[in-house]
């Protein structure tokens, strides 16, 4: 028996088209426009103020000097600002200039951005565990987390939501801890 010399089988075309349309499956789930979703946004947000909380900790006090003469105990901070269509969430700790110097600096150690098709719409000062207890304000300046030495950060009230307005979340910080506690509804 003898084999063709020219073309393809049936077998290998079929083949061949299976895998690349496996392969484009692949790729448009991979670079596809995925939407952003707040449960997520609101996880990112709650796992950096864990992490600030432990920074805080683990750096332990901020030199006795530098904290006299700037009115400094915060040992680490998340900075929440504005940035485009959405916000910047920033981890940041003190780092104290060498003595004699007094002076210190912000130095980021993480970044998250929070935007695309979730708000972080508003902020407020206390931890908002009961839906209606507090009116969320637009964010249009910067807020920040203060952790201490000893892991407590300043309370605080995060509010996201989509920007269909169906799914509403609130991250909220007590000031017993710097555990964040993510929950429903505004």
């Amino acid at each position: 028996m003898t084999r063709r010399e020219h073309g393809f089988t049936l077998v290998e075309l079929m083949v061949v088209v299976a895998i690349v349309g496996i392969t484009a499956t692949l790729a448009i789930a991979s670079f596809g426009g995925r939407e952003n979703d707040p449960l997520d946004e609101a996880s990112a947000a709650s796992a950096l103020l864990r992490e600030a909380s432990r920074q805080a900790i683990a750096a332990g006090p901020v030199r006795e000097d530098v904290a006299l003469a700037n009115n400094l105990v915060a040992r680490t901070r998340l900075r929440i600002a504005p940035d485009g269509d959405g916000a910047v969430i920033a981890l940041e700790r003190v780092a104290e200039d060498a003595p004699p110097a007094t002076t210190y600096a912000w130095v980021e150690l993480n970044r998250h951005y929070i935007g695309g098709d979730v708000e972080l719409y508003a902020t407020a000062d206390v931890p908002a565990i009961d839906p209606g207890t507090v009116t969320p304000v637009p964010l249009a300046s910067q807020t920040e987390v203060l952790c201490e030495p000893n892991g407590q950060c300043s309370p605080k009230t995060l509010f996201l939501r989509d920007k269909r307005d169906s799914v509403r979340l609130r991250v909220i910080v007590l000031p017993c801890n710097g555990n964040p506690a993510v929950l429903e509804g505004w």
